[in-house]
């Protein structure tokens, strides 16, 4: 699972039920879906964790509680009835589980540095959270219409994004100065096109008016293609290995990535402090180690999910129901 935002929050907040009508299917009438969906509400043993997160135990009753409690907030007139609310509570109890899941390894993560967060911290930031939002009832509205209850929003949710911010100060104030390159680039379409471009380069057409001409990454070719200071890892296959064996005032080209066909140049090689990084910059680097941290725990950290709710996909970071 890859962290593509600092809010965190946001990807739960899309946890979704689609709402597919009344029915009143009988048995005969069920499809396979339908037909796992009711056994698994009638028959899961509450009792049972529905995931154990390096040793730490996920409660079924606790999740089934939440479950019920949010189609209630999503379903107030009971429009899913019989094996059609089944399926709903099947496939959000496996949404709300993946979620619960990755906050724990978040925790994990958070807890190897040294990072905690307490009650009275979560305590704290709801009640921040309602004086943001204008009061009480401001927050409930919030809530409901965001298909959210207080219980999920508060054991989940907000630790969740406490968590993460902690981490990102963590990792902000743990910055050592690394190296970075200045590189510049030209996109085109095909090696031949890429050919003509590093020719005229060559001989003597400045490369930033030849990528304003040619390159299709408009952004960088606006800017003569620069790339800005991109660290190590930034890069595409095709592009990173190169870029990084490369010697500054060094033309290079045709490369092929999954994009095109690129030219290049590595323009300076220099290490930067955190003060000398743009905010943009710092916080690709950011989310870029929150992603490593994030791969290296799912790799390492022991997760079990009951059988009788599905399986583990540690590259999506989800449930994925039977």
């Amino acid at each position: 699972m890859k962290v593509k935002s600092r809010r965190v929050v946001a990807i739960i907040m899309a946890l979704t039920v689609v709402l597919v009508g009344c029915s009143d299917n009988g048995s005969s009438q069920l499809t396979a879906e339908q037909a796992a969906a009711v056994a698994f509400v009638d028959e899961y043993d509450r009792d049972e964790p529905a995931a154990l997160v390096g040793g730490v135990s996920i409660d079924s009753i606790w999740l089934f509680n939440a479950v019920e409690d949010m189609l209630l907030v999503r379903d107030p007139e009971g429009q899913l009835v019989g094996a059609d609310r089944a399926v709903a509570i099947k496939n959000l109890f496996s949404q709300m589980l993946s979620a619960v899941v990755v906050k724990e390894v978040i925790a994990a993560i958070a807890a190897e540095r040294g990072v905690t967060v307490s009650e009275a911290d979560i305590d704290e930031e709801v009640e921040r959270s309602k004086e943001h939002l204008g009061g009480e009832d401001s927050f409930s509205a919030m809530l409901t219409e965001s298909g959210v209850t207080l219980a999920i929003y508060r054991d989940v949710l907000v630790p969740w994004e406490l968590y993460q911010q902690r981490l990102e100060t963590r990792l902000r104030d743990d910055y050592t100065p690394q190296e970075f390159r200045q590189v510049r680039h030209i996109l085109v379409a095909s090696q031949d096109e890429a050919s003509d471009a590093f020719n005229r380069i060559q001989t003597g057409e400045p490369f930033g008016e030849v990528a304003e001409e040619l390159s299709l990454d408009t952004l960088s070719g606006d800017d003569g293609g620069n790339l800005g200071p991109s660290e190590q890892g930034r890069f595409v296959a095709g592009f990173e290995e190169i870029v990084w064996a490369a010697s500054v005032g060094e033309l290079l080209g045709p490369l092929e990535t999954e994009f095109g066909f690129h030219v290049a140049e590595v323009t300076e090689i220099r290490v930067y402090a955190a003060d000398e990084l743009d905010d943009v910059t710092k916080e690709r680097i950011l989310v870029s180690e929150l992603n490593v941290l994030m791969t290296e725990m799912m790799a390492a950290i022991q997760i079990i999910i009951n059988p009788k709710v599905g399986r583990w996909d540690r590259d999506e970071g989800i449930v994925v129901p039977f």
